[in-house]
C-alpha cells in the first residue's frame, strides 16, 4: 500500500480514527439490537405488531440507518 509509510502516515493517529470507527460501528449496532430486542419483548400482553405505538414502530428503520452510516464510515476506502 503506497499510502501507509511513515512518510504518508507519520504517528498513530490514523490507527486510532480507525480504531474509534470500528468500535462505534460495533457500539451502534449492539445499541440497535438491543433497542429492537427491548421493543418486541417488553410490548404489551396481547399487542400485535401493527398497533405499537409510531416511535417503536419506526425504531428499527431508524436503527437500520444509524447502522449503515456506521459501517459506511468503518468501510476503507477502495485503493487508487
Amino acid at each position: 500500500m503506497p499510502f501507509t509509510s511513515e512518510e504518508y502516515s507519520p504517528g498513530l493517529g490514523m490507527d486510532f480514527y480507525a480504531l474509534a470507527l470500528i468500535f462505534l460501528t460495533i457500539s451502534t449496532t449492539a445499541g440497535a439490537i438491543n433497542f429492537i430486542v427491548t421493543i418486541l419483548r417488553l410490548r404489551a400482553p396481547g399487542m400485535s405488531i401493527n398497533r405499537i405505538p409510531r416511535l417503536p414502530h419506526d425504531a428499527p428503520i431508524r436503527e437500520r440507518n444509524l447502522t449503515d452510516i456506521a459501517f459506511s464510515l468503518a468501510r476503507p476506502y477502495p485503493p487508487r
